[in-house]
Protein backbone atom coordinates (compact mmCIF):
# COMPACT_ATOMS: atom_id res chain seq x y z
CA UNK A 1 0.00 0.00 0.00
CA UNK A 2 3.07 2.38 0.87
CA UNK A 3 4.44 2.00 -2.57
CA UNK A 4 0.90 2.58 -4.00
CA UNK A 5 0.85 5.51 -2.86
CA UNK A 6 3.89 7.54 -3.44
CA UNK A 7 3.38 6.46 -7.00
CA UNK A 8 0.00 7.77 -6.94
CA UNK A 9 1.17 11.18 -5.42
CA UNK A 10 4.34 11.20 -7.33
CA UNK A 11 2.13 10.60 -10.87
CA UNK A 12 -1.37 11.93 -9.88
CA UNK A 13 -3.47 9.25 -10.87
CA UNK A 14 -4.89 6.23 -9.09
CA UNK A 15 -4.84 3.97 -12.14
CA UNK A 16 -1.41 2.68 -10.82
CA UNK A 17 -1.01 -1.54 -10.96
CA UNK A 18 1.72 -2.95 -9.19
CA UNK A 19 3.09 -6.39 -10.78
CA UNK A 20 5.46 -7.19 -7.82
CA UNK A 21 5.17 -7.35 -3.83
CA UNK A 22 8.53 -6.07 -3.52
CA UNK A 23 10.41 -3.65 -5.65
CA UNK A 24 14.66 -3.41 -5.55
CA UNK A 25 15.57 0.58 -6.54
CA UNK A 26 17.55 1.43 -9.20
CA UNK A 27 20.92 2.67 -9.15
CA UNK A 28 22.23 5.68 -11.13
CA UNK A 29 24.77 3.40 -12.97
CA UNK A 30 21.68 0.65 -13.87
CA UNK A 31 20.06 3.21 -15.22
CA UNK A 32 22.43 5.14 -17.38
CA UNK A 33 23.80 1.13 -18.51
CA UNK A 34 20.18 0.79 -19.43
CA UNK A 35 20.50 4.44 -21.45
CA UNK A 36 23.23 3.13 -23.09
CA UNK A 37 21.37 -0.06 -24.73
CA UNK A 38 18.86 1.96 -25.84
CA UNK A 39 21.10 4.27 -27.84
CA UNK A 40 22.84 0.94 -29.46
CA UNK A 41 19.51 -0.03 -30.13
CA UNK A 42 18.57 2.37 -32.16
CA UNK A 43 22.08 3.10 -33.33
CA UNK A 44 21.34 -0.22 -35.09
CA UNK A 45 17.87 0.68 -37.23
CA UNK A 46 15.52 0.99 -34.66
CA UNK A 47 14.41 4.42 -35.90
CA UNK A 48 11.48 6.59 -34.62
CA UNK A 49 8.73 5.91 -37.53
CA UNK A 50 5.13 7.81 -36.72
CA UNK A 51 2.56 5.64 -35.84
CA UNK A 52 4.55 2.31 -36.58
CA UNK A 53 8.05 2.60 -34.17
CA UNK A 54 6.84 5.17 -31.53
CA UNK A 55 6.93 6.50 -28.12
CA UNK A 56 4.75 3.02 -26.96
CA UNK A 57 7.16 0.83 -28.57
CA UNK A 58 10.05 2.49 -27.53
CA UNK A 59 8.72 1.83 -24.00
CA UNK A 60 7.69 -1.41 -24.44
CA UNK A 61 11.82 -1.82 -25.35
CA UNK A 62 13.24 -0.16 -22.36
CA UNK A 63 10.92 -2.49 -19.93
CA UNK A 64 11.70 -5.65 -21.91
CA UNK A 65 15.84 -4.40 -21.17
CA UNK A 66 15.16 -3.82 -17.86
CA UNK A 67 13.01 -7.17 -17.44
CA UNK A 68 15.87 -8.99 -19.35
CA UNK A 69 18.62 -7.71 -16.96
CA UNK A 70 16.17 -8.59 -13.70
CA UNK A 71 15.27 -5.35 -12.91
CA UNK A 72 11.54 -4.85 -11.82
CA UNK A 73 12.40 -0.93 -11.01
CA UNK A 74 11.31 0.26 -14.71
CA UNK A 75 7.53 0.94 -15.57
CA UNK A 76 5.47 2.15 -18.39
CA UNK A 77 3.26 5.19 -18.24
CA UNK A 78 0.50 6.44 -20.46
CA UNK A 79 -0.87 9.94 -20.53
CA UNK A 80 -0.59 13.23 -21.72
CA UNK A 81 1.23 16.45 -22.21
CA UNK A 82 -0.03 19.06 -19.71
CA UNK A 83 -3.48 19.21 -19.99
CA UNK A 84 -3.56 18.78 -24.26
CA UNK A 85 -5.55 15.50 -23.47
CA UNK A 86 -5.07 15.20 -27.77
CA UNK A 87 -1.45 14.68 -27.34
CA UNK A 88 -1.49 11.14 -25.70
CA UNK A 89 2.31 9.63 -25.23
CA UNK A 90 4.14 6.93 -23.60
CA UNK A 91 6.88 6.91 -21.45
CA UNK A 92 8.53 4.99 -18.46
CA UNK A 93 9.10 5.42 -14.54
CA UNK A 94 12.06 4.44 -12.40
CA UNK A 95 11.66 3.86 -8.98
CA UNK A 96 15.20 4.96 -7.96
CA UNK A 97 17.18 4.71 -4.91
CA UNK A 98 16.45 8.89 -4.55
CA UNK A 99 12.73 8.39 -5.55
CA UNK A 100 11.05 8.23 -9.11
CA UNK A 101 11.59 9.39 -12.32
CA UNK A 102 9.89 9.76 -15.48
CA UNK A 103 12.13 8.79 -18.51
CA UNK A 104 11.93 9.62 -22.04
CA UNK A 105 12.78 6.33 -23.89
CA UNK A 106 13.55 7.83 -27.02
CA UNK A 107 15.54 10.00 -25.67
CA UNK A 108 16.63 8.18 -23.86
CA UNK A 109 16.91 10.72 -20.89
CA UNK A 110 15.59 11.53 -17.51
CA UNK A 111 12.59 13.94 -17.83
CA UNK A 112 10.41 16.75 -15.48
CA UNK A 113 6.86 16.00 -15.05
CA UNK A 114 5.47 18.01 -17.68
CA UNK A 115 3.57 14.64 -18.52
CA UNK A 116 0.61 13.21 -16.47
CA UNK A 117 0.52 9.94 -16.57
CA UNK A 118 -3.47 8.26 -16.83
CA UNK A 119 -2.31 4.90 -16.69
CA UNK A 120 1.19 3.47 -14.57
CA UNK A 121 1.93 -0.07 -14.92
CA UNK A 122 5.21 -0.82 -12.81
Amino acid sequence: MKNYLKITWFCRTPFIFLTDRKYKCGTDAELEGLFAKMRDIKANGFKYKAEYQDCDDFSAIMKGEASKAGWNWIGTCTGFRGWRFWQWHSWNIAWMEDGLVFIEPQGPKKMTKKYRAVMVIL
